[in-house]
């Protein structure tokens, strides 16, 4: 968060955090479901 905070130039991190945080949801969502498939194995 503090790298996305110095790129933007944002005066704190809760500012980011604030306007980002949605974004955070999908992403771990999507990186749990990349590591299940490659861990599980497939029913194909």
């Amino acid at each position: 968060m503090k790298v996305v905070q110095d790129r933007l130039n944002h005066a704190s991190e809760r500012i980011t955090a604030d306007i980002y945080t949605h974004v955070r949801a999908p992403l771990q969502s999507d990186a749990a479901e990349r590591v299940a498939g490659l861990i599980l194995p497939s029913d194909q």
